[in-house]
């Protein structure tokens, strides 16, 4: 017979009781956060999931962010661009009243007055700012854009927002595309699918060319030493030409006049347009990473949560095995020698 010594006995009952203990203290912690994995070692593969799912959701929060903050700059744009439509549209039924040789003089230097006031209103619109930004100044959106002669001290840079993975859209435009004439007008640049591709420059072509590379090089370097600009045909420019012929009754300039105003009435109706179609894709693309919100935080508590029923299942079996241990101990323990000589 082999015989257990008293300090064997002790060490292996000190080693189940404090097994039964650890156990027990790890369900308690568990239950308390319902948890399913509170440490790497719970369970190594699913914590390396849990991992990327996290980072997943921070990318979520930032796009919807991103998402939002591009809405309420394009719809801040879009607001401006419809009231400077509704002051075209008078100019041009201005215009168009006064185009005969219907009125006399008397009447068109009146009416000149009410121009003018459009055309202040036209400089109100064009040096709006949200915040303390400019929005339409391009890149220099703390730079005040317009003078009220009509020149121009932003640029034509676009900034862009990720509202979802590599996909980019831009959130202004630049003033020089509103309010001057087609040779500064890049409608194309508002496209939500091939704006982001020439922000970021990931376009292969634009990589392996030489050409495209010194285009580059030459255009910024142009636009960090641009200045300011004005065009003689820019909206600014047909209103004061509509104050002009009105003060000198020349209706013939007026008759020549209206159809640059109907041009800048359809370019402003096109922008407005592209606005709404990049405001509808940010709507699609937010209630898209909603979704995929929804998605990983399932996934995320799959992984990591407890089932609760399951968890007080388990602490309240440890706890009887912790109990069991104890009275076991207790009756090994108070042996004395006067039992063994019986």
């Amino acid at each position: 017979m082999t015989r257990v010594s008293d300090k064997s006995g002790s060490a292996a009952i000190e080693f189940a009781l404090n097994k039964a203990k650890n156990k027990l203290e790890d369900l308690h912690l568990k239950g308390a956060g319902i948890k399913r994995i509170i440490k790497p070692s719970d369970d190594p593969a699913g914590n390396i999931e849990i991992m990327q799912l996290r980072t997943k959701e921070n990318d979520l929060i930032q796009y919807t962010k991103n998402a939002s903050m591009a809405s309420i700059s394009l719809e801040y744009a879009e607001e401006a661009l419809n009231d400077l439509t509704e002051i075209l549209m008078k100019a041009k039924d201005i215009a168009i009243g006064q185009a005969s040789n219907f009125y006399n003089e008397a009447i068109r230097k009146s009416v000149a007055e009410e121009v003018t006031q459009l055309n202040k209103q036209t400089l109100g619109i064009a040096n709006r700012h949200l915040g303390n930004r400019y929005i339409f100044a391009g890149h220099r959106n703390e730079t005040r854009p317009f003078e009220s002669d009509g020149k121009y001290f932003g640029n034509s840079g676009t900034i862009y927002l990720e509202i979802s993975k590599n996909f980019y859209v831009p959130t202004n435009i630049p003033g020089n595309e509103i309010f001057y004439y087609s040779k500064h007008f890049r409608s194309e640049d508002l496209d939500p699918l091939q704006g982001p591709a020439k922000y970021k420059g990931n376009s292969e072509s634009a990589a392996t060319s030489k050409e495209a590379k010194e285009t580059k090089e030459a255009s910024e370097g142009k636009e960090a030493n641009e200045e300011p600009t004005q065009n003689k045909n820019s909206i600014f420019a047909q209103l004061q030409t509509l104050i002009n012929a009105l003060k000198t009754n020349d209706h013939e300039n007026i008759q020549d006049l209206l159809e640059n105003l109907e041009y800048s009435i359809d370019r402003v109706i096109t922008l407005r347009t592209k606005i709404g179609s990049i405001l509808n894709t940010i709507k699609n693309s937010t209630n898209a990473l909603e979704n995929y919100k929804v998605s990983t935080s399932l996934r995320k508590s799959t992984l990591e949560d407890a089932d609760v029923a399951e968890l007080f299942t388990d602490i309240t079996k440890q706890d009887n095995v912790l109990k069991a241990v104890y009275k076991t101990s207790s009756e090994i323990l108070n042996e004395n020698l006067l039992h063994f000589l019986r």
